[in-house]
């Protein structure tokens, strides 16, 4: 069974893997008394992502793209009304297998977990609910990735759908169903999860 496909046009999708993104953030800048009132309390950098993968629900998506062009998704129907538009695209990270099991993958950070033994095991099996593995699949995705769920990342939708659009290197594959359908199971775990209240 085919894991990916190719993209078939620029537009946003749900398992769109994406390569060497830059991700605008907002960072607030260092506590000063004189510049805590102002609005100028932070400033904006980018981020280049080896990988990422986009995690919203295709009709999500779709929607989202007629709603902030003012288009129909059939031919003569209403345009989208615009509270189907998004804020934002959630993405995941990916990182080579071997980074995350070697605990290098979150440079310059020192700490990470380093898995050895039967913790390897379960993340490189998919049973450990933080991590999830896109295993390679020539020759549209040659590295096996391991995405961390704790790390996702927000951004607009029209500044990546210029992204895609303008970087068609960026656009390596679509995971097809049913690896995307377990990826989006996995990730809508981690996330329901109960916390358990922190000891006093």
């Amino acid at each position: 069974m085919t894991r990916y496909k190719r993209p078939p046009a620029s537009r946003l999708q749900q398992g769109l893997v994406l390569r060497n993104v830059d991700i605008p953030e907002v960072h607030a800048k260092r506590k000063n008394a004189a510049r805590a009132k102002r609005k100028n309390a932070a400033r904006a950098s980018f981020t280049t992502f080896r990988w990422l993968i986009i995690l919203n629900q295709a009709c999500d998506l779709d929607l989202d793209h007629h709603a902030r062009h003012g288009t129909s998704p059939v031919a003569g129907g209403q345009p989208v009304r615009m509270d189907k538009a998004l804020r934002t695209v959630l993405l995941c990270p990916g990182f080579p297998a071997d980074d995350v099991l070697n605990g290098t993958y979150l440079q310059p950070v020192t700490h990470a977990a380093e898995f050895r033994g039967t913790e390897q095991r379960m993340v490189l099996s998919n049973r450990h609910e933080r991590f999830h593995v896109l295993e390679p699949e020539e020759p549209l995705l040659t590295d096996r990735l391991i995405l961390d769920f704790k790390l996702i990342v927000a951004v607009a939708p029209d500044y990546l759908e210029r992204w895609v659009r303008n970087n068609a290197a960026s656009r390596l594959a679509v995971l097809m169903p049913p690896y995307r359908d377990r990826l989006t199971q996995r990730f809508t775990n981690y996330f329901n999860r109960i916390a358990e209240p922190d000891e006093a």
